[in-house]
């Protein structure tokens, strides 16, 4: 993992924010001739963000190229701290509720760096679960984390046949 150094210039701000603003556009472009479009650029890019932090090789350079974050991933890291406590102030006449979230099988090992990297960085949670004997009791976990988060705005996203 890269050195995770603080970013103190507005232009790393503005890389990262460029970044989710071309992403969105682009993602509009895709999709502008659906009726009824409406997506969060913030919660397709802080869930790629997650994503992107734990990819490497190729996977990660493709990711680079669709998401247009910047290559310095310490700046993206900064970035999204930053913006998630500018966002998430006491003071804002609106509630920003993040329910950032990595589910991981319980066959596969975590990196404790990883899962420092989300909890810092992008207000994240990171989890195990057992997604192959217990499905049903994963779901349950999950949708009960994410209707404790959104103060229960979000019941039951995922439900029995979801893949």
């Amino acid at each position: 993992m890269e050195n995770n150094t603080q970013i103190n210039s507005e232009e790393d701000i503005k890389l990262v924010s460029s970044a989710i603003n071309n992403f969105a556009f682009s993602l509009y472009a895709q999709y502008k001739t659906e009726s009824n479009l409406f997506f969060s650029p913030w919660s397709i890019c802080s869930s790629l963000a997650m994503a992107y932090a734990g990819a490497s090789g190729p996977t990660k350079t493709e990711m680079q190229a669709t998401t247009h974050f910047p290559s310095d991933s310490s700046i993206l890291r900064a970035g999204y701290r930053t913006l998630n406590q500018f966002l998430n102030q006491k003071d804002r006449p609106y509630s920003l509720m993040n329910a950032n979230s990595i589910w991981i099988d319980k066959l596969y090992a975590i990196n404790s760096g990883y899962v420092k990297d989300m909890a810092d960085n992008y207000s994240g949670h990171v989890s195990q679960l057992d997604f192959r004997e217990a499905s049903g009791k994963a779901r349950n976990i999950i949708n009960n984390w994410i209707e404790n988060e959104t103060k229960k705005k979000h019941k039951k996203s995922f439900t029995p046949g979801f893949n």
